[in-house]
């Protein structure tokens, strides 16, 4: 979960370098293209569900 999140915090930095990175395929594969809080909610509930069932 701590490596989802972090992710996600790479997202609302916004250097010009790597906005300029971003709009490459694969860096807007790796980075992502936006944040949305219901990823955080999505990553929290799928590691809820796995934990569950491991």
């Amino acid at each position: 979960m701590y490596l989802s999140e972090k992710d996600k915090n790479i997202i609302l930095y916004h250097a010009p370098w790597i906005d300029n990175l971003r709009q490459t395929t694969l860096g807007g594969l790796v980075l992502g293209f936006g944040f949305l809080w219901s990823d955080i909610f999505c990553y929290t509930i799928g590691i809820i569900i796995g934990v569950i069932k491991r």
